[in-house]
């Protein structure tokens, strides 16, 4: 008999424990919902997006085996602190995969615009590099015929001696219509560059009267007048 009652108040206690942690995990749930408004308009998307890699949400890119669009599915890990995801949605993402391609020996060309000032000049301009390679989605990196940077002549410090500045790259097609490089990757060498350095020599200038000089050495020959 007394066993019996020991058994039962056992059989109690592991009912009222089992009890507790449904309903601390009922509660916690809630919680949950409820502080997910606050906490994304507190800490932003950035750090929710934190918060959200606890449960490691991913995309397994070695099911990409050919070229076009894919559709591909979000995937989660079980996270023993903050619990198992049951739904994801949207449940899945659409990618749109193009081929690799590399190109070499393409020109960079500098392009000036605005006028000097009175009393200067540009005697010299160079860019560097001269040649660059470009990479990425095949289809734009065909497109691409050269690089260009573009120098305002109303933004230089014109100061004697050699000016050095450094300029956005931008690349363009056959047809003079700019492409967007977003996707594409600008090398030289072994380094990834976005800008070509241009250099100038700048000197001043002079402005003096040559009409004597030149009265004085255009003479008719001898016999004419």
């Amino acid at each position: 008999m007394k066993n019996s009652v020991i058994n039962n108040e056992k059989n109690d206690n592991l009912v009222v424990q089992a009890s507790f942690l449904a309903i601390a995990g009922i509660v916690s749930r809630v919680i949950g919902l409820l502080y997910r408004g606050p906490l994304s308009s507190i800490i932003g998307d950035l750090g929710l997006g934190y918060y959200q890699s606890a449960y490691n949400f991913r995309v397994d890119l070695s099911r990409i085996n050919s070229v076009g669009d894919q559709e591909l599915r979000i995937l989660s890990s079980k996270n023993s602190t903050y619990g198992e995801v049951t739904s994801i949605s949207p449940a899945t993402v659409m990618v749109s995969i193009a081929e690799y391609e590399e190109r070499q020996r393409i020109p960079l060309n500098l392009e000036v615009s605005g006028q000097e000032p009175e009393g200067w000049h540009m005697k010299k301009s160079s860019v560097d590099p001269v040649l660059m390679s470009i990479s990425g989605p095949r289809d734009l990196v065909q497109s691409v015929s050269r690089g260009k940077v573009f120098l305002n002549l109303d933004e230089v410090a014109w100061e004697e001696g050699d000016w050095l500045d450094s300029l956005e790259i931008k690349l363009f097609n056959r047809s003079g219509e700019e492409v967007n490089n977003e996707y594409l990757t600008i090398t030289t060498g072994q380094l990834n560059i976005d800008s070509a350095v241009v250099e100038e020599i700048i000197v001043p200038t002079h402005t003096f009267d040559t009409v004597d000089d030149v009265n004085n050495l255009i003479r008719p020959a001898e016999g004419y007048q």
